[in-house]
């Protein structure tokens, strides 16, 4: 980056009202050498050099003077080059590692000069990424467990993504991808170009991995849930494999399943029904086939909090209406809550024959009465909600016309 600056001056009118500042000049001058009365010689002299300045200045106001000072910066585009330091990069070729290929071409002469006009913004990655400082680039080894081009293009969490202030980014990698996010919507969605120089001449070890887990958000006790897999292999089509998921420690489900062809994602659903509520350690580990060399990415790991049962809750309406409504409504957007709902009819009667009043209330965690009639609460169905309230349940009332 350079600065300079540029001072500038213009006349909006042009340059012919200053030049009639020597003939204005020259009449003061004249108009002066005569007064009534006379006046001395250097009062005579004052008063031209007065009258001169203000005619002077009064021509170059018609000019119309403009003073600019314009400075400028010039700053080099920056550009990102992510440098692959995953296994993969290990693999050993007729001219040495992929990554001593790597690394002797960014180290070379040539590649300076070609990137001259850059400034630079080097990372190395494998399934995250690191900044690597311009002067340790050729000191990088291989590290971490897997491959993620999907992060690497995106950015690490907490470090900004490559295109907050990149022109474009430049990927040199063996394109083995087996972690995390399809690096093919990473490149579409970062919003600058994404250049892509592939290294390596021969196939690399088969690999297969956990590339992703899916859980749902809510967990309860006794509640099946769900956790899915998703698996991805290369150069192990048709092979068959178990995939376990453990909770602290323990085997909790297993599937089997046949290892898909290269690059496609098997999805894997497996199920579990918590017993205790609480924060939970669950791992998703799927069997190595013999020979996999790289293991590390056959497991993924997560942390998930388990409720306990959902609440239970009754309501009980006087009668059909907007109110309910909206109440069911707002209820229903609560995960942590079960709601059954029943309407009066009148003569002791629900419109939903499901169970009667008094089995209802039992179980219920807490009964929401909306509007209810004086014949409802006064009948068998009051004595009940008076006696789950003085055991502990949850009673909200609506009142309304009834």
């Amino acid at each position: 980056m350079f600065d300079w600056s540029e001072p500038g001056l213009r006349l909006v009118s042009g340059w012919v009202y200053p030049a009639l500042a020597p003939a204005l000049a020259l009449l003061t001058f004249l108009v002066y050498r005569v007064t009534q009365p006379p006046l001395p010689r250097w009062r005579r002299l004052l008063l031209t050099g007065l009258r001169t300045g203000a005619l002077v200045m009064l021509l170059v106001s018609l000019a119309e003077p403009v003073l600019s000072l314009r400075h400028q910066s010039v700053v080099r585009p920056t550009l990102t080059v992510l440098l692959d330091t995953s296994p993969s990069m290990e693999v050993q070729e007729a001219e040495g590692t992929r990554l001593s290929q790597v690394l002797s071409l960014v180290g070379g002469t040539e590649w300076r000069q070609a990137l001259s006009r850059f400034e630079v913004e080097p990372r190395a990655f494998s399934q995250q990424v690191t900044p690597v400082a311009a002067d340790t680039v050729a000191r990088l080894r291989s590290s971490g467990r897997a491959t993620d081009l999907g992060r690497a293009i995106q950015g690490e969490p907490g470090q900004g993504s490559p295109s907050a202030k990149s022109r474009a980014i430049l990927l040199l990698s063996d394109g083995g991808h087996n972690l995390g996010y399809d690096p093919v919507r990473a490149a579409a969605e970062v919003g600058v170009p994404v250049f892509c120089l592939s290294v390596g001449t021969v196939a690399g070890p088969p690999d297969v991995a956990v590339v992703a887990v899916r859980v749902d958000e809510e967990a309860h006790v006794g509640q099946p849930l769900s956790v899915e897999a998703v698996v991805r292999s290369s150069g192990w089509q048709g092979v068959q494999a178990s995939i376990r998921l453990f909770a602290e420690g323990d085997q909790v489900a297993v599937e089997r399943l046949t290892l898909p062809a290269d690059g496609v994602d098997l999805p894997v659903r497996l199920v579990w029904r918590p017993a205790r509520s609480g924060p939970h350690l669950l791992r998703v580990v799927l069997e190595s086939p013999p020979g996999e060399v790289w293991r590390d990415n056959d497991e993924a790991r997560m942390l998930i909090r388990v409720r306990e049962q959902r609440a239970r809750v009754l309501v009980v309406a006087g009668s059909p209406g907007p109110e309910l409504t909206f109440l069911l409504r707002a209820l229903a957007a609560d995960s942590s809550l079960t709601v059954t709902t029943r309407v009066y009819r009148g003569g002791g009667a629900f419109y939903d024959p499901a169970g009667t009043p008094a089995s209802s209330v039992a179980g219920q965690d807490a009964v929401v009465l909306v509007d209810p009639t004086l014949d409802l609460l006064k009948g068998s169905f009051g004595e009940e909600v008076a006696a789950r309230v003085r055991q502990g349940g949850g009673l909200l009332f609506i009142g309304g016309p009834h």
